[in-house]
């Protein structure tokens, strides 16, 4: 097996040393000639460094697709097969005829057993307000508006 590298991830970051260089470059040229043409010279470098690695990591993909050749016997390594997309079985016509409203069963509500006569109903009644603990903070004050 090839024992390369296919990653691209240092030809990026040579192109943007190479943009950086080339733009800082070609604005030092307007106030200091020997530092723009330096800059230019770094830009130059590191566009070639990343043409250089581009096609190493090239190269290095085509030797690992040849490999995969050689020890599948000649077969592609991946098969790519598409898969017949199933279609929707199409409706059945309508018959002309009208079909029959759905009855819907609506419950209803259980009826009220009354009161007996001796025992009267009685109301429940309401609890009382909660007194706030001591040492609690009252925050119902919070919200009001200050004039």
């Amino acid at each position: 097996m090839p024992d390369c590298d296919t990653s691209k991830g240092l030809v990026a970051i040579d192109s943007l040393g190479a943009i950086g260089l080339g733009v800082g470059g070609l604005a030092a040229l307007g106030e200091d000639e020997g530092v723009g043409a330096v800059a230019l010279v770094g830009a130059a470098l590191f566009t070639a460094a990343a043409l250089h690695g581009s096609g190493n990591a090239d190269k290095c993909r085509a030797a690992l697709a040849e490999y995969s050749l050689e020890v599948s016997g000649g077969q592609p390594a991946m098969e790519v097969r598409r898969t017949p997309k199933k279609r929707r079985p199409e409706p059945e016509p309508e018959s002309e005829a009208e079909p029959e409203p759905v009855k819907v069963a609506r419950p209803t509500a259980p009826p009220k057993p009354t009161p007996e006569e001796g025992d009267p109903a009685e109301p429940t009644p309401e609890p009382a307000p909660r007194k706030p603990e001591p040492g609690a903070r009252d925050w119902s004050q919070f919200w009001r508006e200050v004039p």
